[in-house]
């Protein structure tokens, strides 16, 4: 954390506790509330004690304007209508599998991948731009079992296939062992991830709190992911 990050914390802790308890609506994708935000909701909680936080996983588009939820996270381009959206970082993506999984189908260059098990995360066209990129070949991607909401990670993570992952929604899993990241190619994600709240609207105290905490966290996922990276480069093939 930065000093300044310090001292915007403490001015909104002064604001929070000057107003009483607060409570903090938010929805977040379901892929992203159980692989990233749930682990680290805690550490919110023991910065504001004073905001009470509902988490509702929902995919679906948000009307934020219905008073169900003042803000949300959410992934695409940031060109929703009548919303304010705050980029939290930039996305690539990647192939994953079990550390077991690899040992029994080792595979050294994306090419290695025709012929492997591939599990999809709502549509075949993630994996084949990941192969056209890579130079793996045309129609690789066509096979293999489609998955909703993130659980061809979880597919992957029981060591049944290859499935793509953000570096996001993987960060935990890959610095645990629980997944393997076989290449060093990423292809640069179309979209990111968003906090996002109705246009116009006045942020609220609670909300600018965990804006601000939200950013730091991210940023300290990007750092995690970079450290993860250069650790895996320097160890011996």
């Amino acid at each position: 954390m930065t000093p300044l990050f310090d001292g915007l914390q403490a001015a909104t802790r002064d604001l929070i506790a000057a107003a009483g308890t607060g409570r903090l609506e938010v929805s977040v994708e379901p892929a992203i509330a159980s692989r990233w935000l749930v682990a680290r909701l805690g550490s919110f909680n023991a910065l504001y004690p004073d905001i009470e936080l509902s988490i509702d996983p929902d995919n679906a588009v948000l009307d934020l304007r219905s008073g169900e939820a003042e803000i949300g996270i959410r992934y695409g381009r940031g060109d929703w209508d009548g919303i304010e959206a705050t980029r939290l970082t930039d996305l690539v993506f990647f192939p994953v599998c079990s550390p077991d999984y690899l040992a029994r189908h080792p595979v050294r260059t994306p090419a290695d991948l025709d012929g492997a098990m591939l599990l999809h995360e709502d549509s075949r066209q993630w994996w084949q731009e990941w192969l056209d990129a890579a130079g793996a070949g045309e129609g690789a991607g066509a096979r293999g079992p489609m998955f909703q909401n993130h659980l061809a990670l979880e597919a992957a993570e029981a060591g049944q296939g290859f499935a793509l992952a953000d570096h996001v929604l993987a960060i935990d899993a890959l610095c645990e062992g629980w997944l393997a990241k076989p290449f060093a190619f990423e292809l640069a994600d179309h979209g990111a991830y968003y906090l996002v709240r109705a246009a116009g609207t006045r942020e609220s105290a609670p909300a600018r709190a965990f804006r601000d905490w939200l950013i730091a966290e991210m940023a300290e996922t990007a750092r995690r992911f970079a450290a993860f990276k250069d650790k895996d480069t320097a160890e011996p093939a």
